[in-house]
């Protein structure tokens, strides 16, 4: 996994917007099987293909996005409106990351419950901005994508201090007003308005990678 994460780095990142949709959400309900070393090993055989072949997830890849919190839910646009669009890449997602040490077979339940506090979304919100700077610097992010799911204190709670804390690092944010499981409220047009308007601001100022 670790290498997974590594290989989706490269510029340009051979992981399309969908390749790791939730990774970090999904993969753990597999861990302690064998199916989650063969997923993983699918993945870092696919990612290690491309990157020698050329491939990269998205084609003359041109933006590089990490996506805060989880993913919209529901059936959206906004995978096709970035790669189509404006060749815009989500190569990283906020819980797309091992943060945690290796558990102790001889002392599992303290690890554990180490591991569990350690998630970037419990603490202080300093701590989860730092995380948010360091997949920045990793990842070479030009833009953060944050979905400000309704009554949600890590999303819309947390929105200004993320929006000035990843800012610090030269790292625009786009808070994005939704509900990330009900699509009744969900308003294309609007969406899409707002992610042409980020994605166009992103392109005109420079890389803080350059």
């Amino acid at each position: 996994l670790e290498e997974v994460y590594a290989l989706a780095q490269h510029v340009p990142s051979p992981a399309s917007s969908r390749d790791l949709k939730d990774f970090g959400i999904t993969l753990p309900l597999l861990f302690g099987t064998q199916a989650a070393v063969d997923v993983a090993e699918i993945f870092k055989q696919t990612f290690e293909q491309r990157i020698a072949s050329g491939t990269s997830g998205v084609p003359d890849e041109r933006a590089r996005l990490l996506w805060i919190q989880n993913r919209i839910q529901f059936r959206n646009p906004v995978i096709e409106l970035l790669e189509q669009g404006f060749g815009a890449s989500i190569v990283v997602d906020e819980l797309n990351t091992i943060n945690w040490d290796p558990i102790d077979p001889d002392d599992p339940w303290t690890d554990i419950a180490v591991r569990t506090i350690a998630i970037p979304l419990n603490g202080p919100i300093e701590s989860r901005i730092r995380h948010l700077g360091k997949l920045a610097r990793d990842y070479k992010i030009h833009g953060a994508v944050n979905p400000c799911h309704w009554g949600c204190r890590q999303g819309t709670g947390a929105r200004g201090l993320i929006q000035e804390g990843v800012g610090a690092f030269g790292i625009p944010v786009l808070n994005l007003e939704v509900d990330c499981v009900d699509p009744r409220s969900f308003s294309d047009g609007q969406v899409r308005t707002r992610l042409e308007a980020f994605l166009e601001m992103i392109e005109n100022r420079p890389s803080p990678w350059s």
